[in-house]
């Protein structure tokens, strides 16, 4: 076929994807077809497929935007049995943002079929809208596996999956995000308000007091003091870490009162187990 005949397939092609069309798709490619990306990074956008994989592309990316993809052709050349088409998308997704990416194929046809289609586009602004963040959302990606519709899922369950997807990659508040007033400057200076956060929250839920680090070894041990509460954590010579509270004022070594790994002795009557500690 000549250059013209060729250009026009490309441009069927074209067509076939904005309307959603796998059928035609499918029919405009070899049975060797090959499809393969062109990103150096990030690997899950490093993929080839086979015809059938290459056909169910448009409805598998319609289905994280809010309408059907439309590929724009912005240039096309053509020499012998290769046509190079610059091309562009301008979409919105299912969490509202923008997904507007630009392309650069290179077809091969024979007898006015595709044997291979090559695309280039920015793998930045893919791996930032569309990355999942999951090996195995990656893996089915590579291969192909998982674009295909299983007969026993609905269209329901499908738009279900892909708007969780959308709701894991979404970086900032959906727009129709309800208004919530300012935090007024008093949560951070009254009184009362603090210490209805001390009663009721900060004494009744878990509070780091420190890693195992600091507590290199038997006799090791720091001072926690937060809430009203003083509590030494030390490292006994079983290697249990333990807090206590101090029982009542006495003669503790002034090292004790610094923050740190220290290793003096305690002369002091303490209490064990006074708060609750879970070991990090």
């Amino acid at each position: 076929m000549g250059i013209e005949e060729n250009k026009a397939v490309v441009r069927n092609w074209f067509d076939a994807v904005n309307r959603g069309d796998e059928a035609a798709i499918l029919d405009m490619t070899a049975a060797d077809f090959t499809f393969m990306t062109k990103a150096r990074q990030p690997e899950w956008l490093l993929y080839t497929w086979n015809r059938e994989q290459f056909s169910r592309v448009p409805s598998s990316m319609s289905a994280v935007l809010t309408a059907p993809i439309q590929l724009a052709i912005v240039d096309m050349t053509a020499e012998g049995e290769r046509v190079a088409v610059e091309a562009e998308t301008d979409s919105v997704m299912l969490d509202g943002r923008r997904y507007n990416n630009a392309y650069h194929f290179v077809f091969k046809l024979r007898d006015g079929k595709f044997t291979e289609v090559r695309e280039y586009s920015c793998s930045h602004l893919a791996q930032k809208l569309l990355r999942i963040g999951r090996s195995r959302r990656s893996s089915r990606l590579k291969n192909g596996r998982g674009l295909r519709r299983s007969d026993m899922l609905t269209d329901t369950l499908d738009h279900l999956n892909q708007t969780m997807e959308a709701q894991l990659l979404r970086d900032e508040h959906p727009d129709d995000f309800p208004y919530l007033p300012p935090v007024p400057s008093s949560r951070y200076t009254d009184a009362g308000f603090a210490k209805l956060e001390h009663d009721g929250l900060w004494m009744k839920t878990w509070l780091l007091a420190g890693h195992v680090s600091e507590l290199p070894g038997p006799g090791s041990y720091f001072l926690f003091q937060q809430l009203g509460q003083s509590v030494i954590i030390s490292r006994g010579k079983d290697g249990t870490i333990r807090p206590s509270t101090i029982a009542a004022v006495i003669a503790v070594p002034r090292c004790c009162w610094s923050h740190g790994a220290r290793r003096c002795g305690l002369s002091a009557p303490i209490t064990p187990g006074a708060i609750r500690w879970r070991g990090i």
